[in-house]
């Protein structure tokens, strides 16, 4: 029996006509490392700003119709991912072969968020640019955050595509927002506090998440608060939730528990986005 994801590369391939011209085959990505690295990192960051004519895997894809051209309202070109197919399919592909997740570094999910958040880039959270996404959507606001979470794990976890965006496990229909299945971690966003209340519950008895905790397909998992001011009240039932309280410019912020209580000191955020 196929798995979901096997299913939805097998429908894409045969079941969408010359749908699949559109579509790098597996054969091209496993017989070309730069690529595959490259069509990763446009996954990572969501698209290309490099220059097409200096870039030949960028000029590949682009030919190949894998990635199409937009103008950002200030005129700089960048590449996309033509639809949200194109780019769950590529998903697929570039994520069926990761390694062995490093665990001696990483020995829970709240030191891998801690170590990506400290690779955020201040100058993409503050800009007022909207950036674009498969099929040149601008995605809401709240997007920011869950976009440079997935780019700084995919950066510090060795360029590799760990974490599986809206995964749904076996025994519920709720969708967390990233899983890592080497570990079966889970790591949930929400931006300035919006609907706390429900997003604790999903984790809690009788909550969306609690039979995949029970079954054990969860077994660590983190909520994460991302927000610009601190927030006022103590969550006892919630040792899971953190709130990531950024300055008003980007360029540094603190961790608090659900107590209220400071975890991570004032960190300054560095420019470089890579």
């Amino acid at each position: 029996m196929l798995s979901d994801d096997e299913e939805f590369v097998r429908s894409l391939n045969y079941g969408y006509g010359g749908f699949s011209r559109s579509l790098p085959r597996r054969e091209d990505l496993q017989s070309n490392l730069d690529l595959s690295q490259f069509l990763k990192g446009v996954l990572a960051s969501g698209l290309s700003e490099d220059i097409l004519e200096s870039n030949a895997a960028l000029d590949r894809c682009y030919k190949k119709g894998w990635l199409q051209a937009e103008l950002l309202a200030n005129g700089k070109r960048v590449y996309i991912y033509p639809s949200k197919l194109h780019e769950r399919y590529a998903k697929i592909l570039l994520s069926s072969a990761v390694p062995e997740f490093p665990q001696h570094l990483f020995s829970s999910v709240r030191q891998l968020c801690f170590e990506a958040i400290s690779k955020f880039s201040p100058a993409l959270l503050s800009s007022t640019q909207p950036r674009l996404s498969a099929g040149a959507v601008v995605p809401p606001k709240e997007a920011q955050y869950t976009q440079e979470l997935f780019r700084a794990c995919y950066h510090i976890l060795g360029h590799n595509l760990f974490l599986t965006s809206k995964w749904t496990g076996t025994s519920s229909n709720g969708r967390v927002d990233f899983y890592i299945k080497p570990v079966k971690w889970a790591i949930e966003c929400l931006r300035d506090g919006s609907d706390l209340l429900e997003h604790i519950e999903r984790f809690q008895p009788g909550g969306t998440y609690y039979p995949w905790i029970v079954s054990r397909e969860i077994q660590d998992y983190i909520l994460l608060d991302f927000r610009t001011s601190k927030p006022t009240n103590i969550r006892d039932d919630a040792p899971f939730l953190y709130s990531i309280v950024f300055s008003k410019d980007y360029t540094s912020y603190e961790i608090y528990d659900a107590k209220l209580n400071l975890v991570v000191e004032r960190v300054l955020l560095l420019s470089s986005k890579d």
